[in-house]
């Protein structure tokens, strides 16, 4: 079917109803992929705890089309199967009886084999026709809005061909004629992140501050969450149009399978008070996940920080709603105060440069400065606007001393950010990257800076020789809007890893 006839089947929809205002207070959003059964996991779980529900995910079949016939043409059920229209219709009825905004998810992480391309979807030549089609579904099935869930290698070859922000654009103005909203959302990692230029096409940001992780690592960490949250607010979004994300599955490394529900950990290990069975590490064997009390921890932060949470998704809880019910004690709740300032100084072992903050160099920034301080001299570098990405702004300084093979290097910075909110937190990345092209990386982790002054540090391993002078130490200041205060640096060689 060509691609000009992307309308069709839309036409013997009726009309429902007018979209829901968004909620005054803060938004409680979980999300519902249809593979799970929207009304089978409707009754079950219930639309309470939630002001807004996202059914998951409409894509465009192979022929553009949204809507085939009487069925959705790439919505599916548990079995693969297009669900009908009506159960679409069946479930924004059972969301708004419970006097909550029903919205229509489109695309996520992994789109069905039944997807078309979303790259041909919203090129120049089928952009309109996209569009309208959108805004007619969610005027025919009765969404109260739509929420823009393009994600990894997909976003970015779509931020490349430069066809997500006028797609976005577009689409918004089509939905807020008909008085409906359009969500936005993001990861916050290189590569899945929403240009900045889309950021005031949507009336929310929605920020996934989970699966951002490898073996050795903790599934959705409460720092990686201050600091994605505090990210986005330093992109520039607005506090009451940001949300962020809670996880209700979990995430097994080693001997554990890869994937749980929260409901299937539980069933499996017993109820939960932590976010870890066994320990993490690079070589362990362990599950990690968010249990109770980081949820209501993460859900009383959002609240005081940004416009409200979102739930990836409301089917993994436990049958009896752990996870729901500690996200509503959240709602209640005083923010956790952020982590106490680390109080270890410097490393110890052969230094390998100059540590004296009157070695960095700032590049992309123009608003630098040395500050006389009580401990010596700093770097103060202000990033008056955010940057697409973090290495568009940066602090060097030069690594004088030679490294051999298989010694253990540490990084470390004295470092703070100055900010009104005193718990303000964001990550830094570190590297030891060499001086020419292709500018190799010796070692790289991530710093996480606080408005308090302390060493952070980052450690690894090295695999190559690099003789001296061969390197730059490199902070990579980037991506949000900040002012951060650099003291000295020290690289150290403590000598053989083992």
């Amino acid at each position: 079917m060509a691609f000009a006839q992307i309308i069709v089947g839309l036409s013997t929809l009726s009309l429902i109803t007018a979209a829901i205002p968004a909620a005054a207070g803060p938004v409680v959003e979980g999300y519902l992929p249809s593979h799970r059964g929207l009304e089978t996991t409707l009754a079950t779980t219930g639309v309470a705890p939630y002001s807004e529900v996202a059914l998951s995910f409409i894509n465009p079949d192979t022929a553009g089309r949204f809507v085939n016939g009487d069925a959705m043409a790439c919505m599916t059920d548990r079995f693969l199967t297009p669900l009908p229209t009506a159960t679409v219709r069946n479930a924004i009825a059972t969301v708004h009886a419970a006097h909550a905004r029903a919205i229509g998810a489109l695309a996520g992480a992994l789109p069905p084999k039944c997807a078309g391309d979303w790259a041909q979807a919203i090129s120049p030549a089928n952009r309109a026709r996209t569009v309208s089609a959108l805004a007619a579904l969610a005027d025919a099935q009765g969404f109260d809005g739509l929420d823009v869930d393009i994600e990894a290698d997909l976003l970015a070859r779509l931020i490349k061909s430069g066809d997500y922000t006028p797609f976005v654009r577009d689409l918004a103005r089509a939905l807020h004629a008909h008085h409906k909203t359009l969500s936005g959302t993001t990861a916050s990692y290189v590569d899945g992140t929403i240009p900045l230029d889309a950021i005031t096409a949507f009336d929310r940001i929605e920020v996934m501050t989970y699966d951002d992780n490898v073996q050795g690592d903790e599934e959705a960490s409460m720092s990686q969450f201050r600091s994605d949250l505090y990210l986005w607010l330093g992109r520039g979004v607005p506090r009451d149009k940001l949300m962020v994300g809670l996880p209700f599955y979990g995430r097994g490394y080693g001997t554990y399978s890869y994937a749980y529900t929260y409901r299937d950990l539980v069933a499996a290990f017993g109820p939960q008070t932590g976010d870890i069975i066994g320990k993490v590490c690079a070589t362990c064997s362990y599950v990690t996940f968010n249990g109770p009390a980081t949820i209501t921890q993460k859900t009383a932060l959002a609240v005081a920080k940004t416009g409200g949470v979102m739930v990836w998704e409301m089917s993994e809880d436990t049958p009896d709603g752990t996870l729901t019910h500690a996200m509503q004690a959240g709602l209640k709740a005083a923010p956790p105060p952020p982590p106490a300032p680390s109080t270890s100084g410097p490393p110890a072992g052969r230094v390998l440069n100059t540590p004296d903050a009157r070695a960095w160099t700032i590049f992309g920034s123009k608003t630098y400065t040395l500050v006389p301080e009580g401990r010596g001299n700093i770097f103060e570098a202000t990033i008056a606007k955010p940057t697409e990405n973090t290495w568009d702004v940066g602090a060097t300084l030069p690594v004088t001393g030679a490294i051999k093979a298989g010694d253990r290097i540490v990084f470390a910075v004295r470092a703070r950010l100055k900010a009104a909110d005193p718990d303000t937190q964001l990550d830094v990345p570190a590297v030891l990257e060499g001086v020419k092209s292709p500018y190799g990386e010796a070692l790289n982790g991530t710093m996480v800076v606080t408005t308090q002054w302390q060493w952070l540090r980052v450690t690894g391993v090295v695999t190559a020789d690099h003789p001296a002078n061969t390197l730059n130490a490199a902070l990579q200041i980037g991506g949000a809007a900040k002012v951060i205060d650099l003291g000295a640096a020290v690289i150290v060689d403590e000598g053989p890893a083992s």
